[in-house]
């Protein structure tokens, strides 16, 4: 997949991962369009990467609903990075119900509304691409995770099955199971009590080990140019997402060639 001339969306791209993932793929040619909710970030960044930027906040549905239209008025999209999320490193007993529902609304209904908004013009045109940045929490367990495991697991979950309900579409998903990138949210999950003995058990055998996060936008790049359906970034995750593959590759092999749309 040439990354010229396509038109990328990629939501919370205001710092992190979203930033490097913005200037890569413009880097590498894309017309990239910059979702989040700090306007003066992402405008700054558009004029400097010669973008569009638009502000929402993902957890307020009023917002999501027609955002893919709004940023499609100035030019259709080919490819969706549903990077921006939320982290939550508490235990569940200490969570109030406002921030599950908040935290729920921007990992995980949001991303699959905007998914639903942009497939119709992705399948009736035959292509296109969504980007599901998701988490290696996801899959293992941990304490005071809970609401945010769930989010990323669901929206591995979700994305497993998009891979079935697209094939023959020409729209792909890569799916991206992130792991110890060097963002605020990684160092806030590290330095959290509950988690700070798990997570010095993990550096015994190397999983802690962060990657820079333009590094790990130029592995992300390189996996959806190369259309892959699952990305582990960095590589240290994946003995985490080996064994969890295998039932998502039974799924997809009981369902080969089978129609959907």
């Amino acid at each position: 997949m040439d990354m010229r001339g396509q038109r990328v969306l990629i939501t919370g791209a205001s710092q992190g991962l979203g930033e490097a993932l913005a200037r890569e793929f413009a880097g590498r040619g894309a017309e990239v369009a910059l979702a989040a909710r700090s306007a003066s970030a992402i405008e700054a960044l558009a004029i400097e990467l010669r973008g569009t930027a638009y502000t929402v906040d993902l957890s307020d549905g009023d917002q999501v609903d027609g955002f893919i239209e709004r940023v499609e008025m100035d030019g259709q999209l080919d490819i969706l990075v549903n990077n921006a999320g939320m982290g939550l490193f508490a235990l569940l007993d200490d969570t109030d119900a406002s921030t599950i529902d908040q935290l729920t609304a921007v990992n995980l209904t949001s991303p699959l509304k905007l998914c639903a908004q942009i497939l119709p013009g992705m399948i009736a045109r035959g292509s296109g691409r969504l980007v599901q940045i998701a988490s290696l929490g996801g899959i293992l367990p941990m304490a005071a995770t809970s609401v945010y495991a769930a989010s990323k697991a669901g929206l591995i979950a979700a994305s497993a099955n998009l891979q079935i309900e697209l094939q023959g579409t020409g729209v792909g998903v890569t799916t991206v199971h992130l792991g110890a990138v060097d963002t605020v949210m990684a160092e806030d999950a590290m330095t959290t009590d509950a988690l700070r003995p798990y997570f010095d058990r993990m550096d015994k055998i190397g999983m802690t080990k962060r990657m820079d996060p333009a590094k790990a936008a130029g592995a992300i790049v390189d996996g959806v140019v190369k259309e892959k359906r699952d990305l582990v970034v960095p590589k240290n995750g994946l003995p985490v997402t080996g064994l969890s593959n295998v039932p998502r590759r039974m799924g997809r092999l009981l369902a080969r060639g089978l129609p959907v749309h």
